[in-house]
């Protein structure tokens, strides 16, 4: 079953020889927002991570551009990147993130190297739980990137390590058991940097120095990359040409690329460009993922794109093709979006991601419901079966308009992000529900924030699991920095405590008589400091159930 069941014309580009979202001031303003009549929707479901410290909506910046990484060590810690432009006016911009340890229930904002241009971020997290930013910049007028590094879930980052690149970059890191574990690999456009046609580079070292950038074949732009179970790498780009290496794992050879797809993969269409939507920029990156699991599809590759269909019925599509043999042969197309073909109605900012168990998700914004090239929702569907079918659109937003909010420039960035684990996925995106443009954290499906494959909770109804109450497992909270455990015992320190109330050096029935008498006024055998045993601002009958329960092994 599915994860969730519930019930024009365009301007398309193959090759330019200038970017179509080129990074340089445009010196653009929004048009005039339109009405969107009310709707009901749940408060709560999506949050705002673009605010300032206290949570507020910024007013007159813009965020765009979402990445989102989780820590496969601590799912609770993740970190979203974005695009922040401070002012509106201005087409300058910085490094925006926001980073939580507690599952995304709440985010901590911050700003990267403030005062620099920095852009199109993506983040990723290696195997050890080390978030890995590769930020674009600006050097003597030509792009290239740098690779910042934070241990500690994104609360501090490391100084920059250079690492070439241009616009527009991914990266794709290695979370195998074989000898690349730990590689980080970095793809870029073959615009606007110096290296051109070079448009390829690793670091075998966690990002501390990279090799010079070498050539790919096809030039695969604007797309995204991923590494198979057994570390062959793969990158798709919008000409929709699978390149693969089976020994960029190798830290002792030069890499070698091959084309899987010398004729071109036909994805129903060509990747759309300056459509109106987002006017400035894609409609969507050519994406892949591959199967790691252990079930029967592992190592099965999957890629997705945003296209705009031939004629003019259909405005932009999802669609979707899968290999059972790394990318030798190739399934039939699939569309995946359900609506009806129709001039306005248009599909795009496709994202996909796969978790563990092979379950297929996925992220668009959807304009059919209105009609309205503007108006879209952001909605979400998955796959158990590979790709063969599809959940009806699960709606993640109110409806918002994409031609409102832009920075001095007419595209509410380039992409999304998001990753999946056992019991749903984690998501990044960029909407205008405020009237300008913010990112915002959804979670999809119920939380595992300790991978278990069980809601947390359901974990929490273990004797002892949250001892805080708060709806978190400890051994996540503690496991994510969130909360201390200073005695290592699995006990939160807010939370521990001394059951021994009557200083004989044992836990036992002894210690719950001395507590009854506490409670009845006599201290006189009582050795703790604070009669008041279970901190509930009262000495009674809840303080003895507390110690009883303590002496019977749970913790106080």
């Amino acid at each position: 079953m599915p994860l969730f069941s519930t019930a024009v014309v365009l301007l398309a580009c193959l090759f330019t020889s200038e970017p179509p979202h080129e990074e340089l001031a445009q010196a653009i303003q929004s048009p005039a927002p339109i009405p969107i009549p009310p709707e009901y929707f749940p408060r709560g479901s999506i949050v705002q991570v673009s605010t300032d410290a206290q949570g507020n909506d910024i007013l007159n910046d813009a965020a765009n551009e979402p990445s989102i990484a989780v820590d496969p060590t601590a799912p609770n810690r993740m970190v979203i990147t974005w695009r922040q432009f401070d002012n509106i006016a201005s087409n300058f911009r910085e490094a925006g993130y926001a980073w939580t340890n507690d599952g995304g229930r709440t985010w901590h904002p911050g700003e990267l190297d403030s005062g620099t241009f920095r852009s199109d971020p993506v983040i990723r997290a290696g195997p050890d739980g080390v978030f890995y930013w590769n930020s674009l910049t600006v050097d003597g007028g030509t792009y290239e990137c740098d690779i910042f590094r934070s241990a500690d879930g994104g609360q501090s980052w490391s100084a920059p390590s250079f690492a070439y690149g241009g616009d527009k970059q991914w990266m794709a890191i290695d979370h195998t058991a074989g000898p690349g574990r730990g590689f980080q690999y970095h793809n870029w456009s073959i615009f606007g940097n110096q290296y051109t046609p070079n448009q390829w580079n690793r670091s075998i070292d966690d990002g501390m120095t990279w090799s010079f950038p070498q050539i790919l074949p096809a030039e695969p732009i604007w797309g995204t990359s991923a590494v198979g179970p057994s570390g062959e790498y793969y990158v798709f780009g919008r000409a929709f040409s699978l390149i693969k290496s089976t020994d960029a794992q190798n830290g002792a050879a030069t890499p070698t690329f091959t084309n899987m797809t010398p004729t071109p993969l036909s994805m129903g269409g060509v990747t759309a460009i300056g459509t109106p939507p987002n006017p400035g920029g894609l409609i969507g990156q050519a994406q892949v993922v591959v199967d790691t699991g252990n079930g029967p599809r592992r190592g099965w590759v999957y890629v997705l794109a945003s296209v705009n269909p031939p004629g003019n019925t259909d405005a932009a599509d999802i669609t979707f093709r899968r290999s059972e043999d790394g990318g030798v042969t190739w399934g039939p197309l699939v569309r995946i979006n359900p609506d009806p073909p129709a001039p306005f109605s248009f599909q795009w900012f496709g994202t996909i991601s796969i978790a563990p168990t092979g379950r297929l998700d996925v992220v668009y914004n959807d304009t059919s419901h209105t009609n309205n090239e503007r108006l879209s929702r952001t909605v979400y569907t998955s796959s158990a079966d590979g790709g063969t079918t599809w959940s009806a659109p699960l709606v993640l937003t109110p409806t918002w308009d994409s031609l409102i909010g832009w920075p001095n420039q007419n595209k509410i960035g380039d992409y999304y992000d998001m990753e999946s684990d056992a019991l749903g996925c984690n998501v990044a995106i960029s909407t205008t529900l405020t009237g300008g443009q913010d990112v915002y954290y959804i979670r999809i499906g119920p939380r595992d924030c300790n991978r278990n494959g069980i809601d947390d909770a359901t974990d929490i109804l273990a004797p002892g699991a949250d001892c805080n109450a708060n709806g978190i497992p400890d051994s996540c909270e503690i496991a994510a920095g969130a909360a201390s455990d200073s005695d290592n015992d699995g006990i939160l320190d807010a939370c521990d405590c001394d059951a021994d109330v009557n200083c004989d050096g044992a836990v036992n029935g002894f210690d719950i008589e001395v507590m009854e008498q506490a409670v009845n006024g006599d201290t006189s055998n009582y050795c703790q400091p604070d009669t008041d045993f279970n901190h509930d601002g009262a000495v009674n009958g809840f303080d003895v159930e507390s110690v009883e329960q303590a002496v019977n092994g749970a913790p106080c």
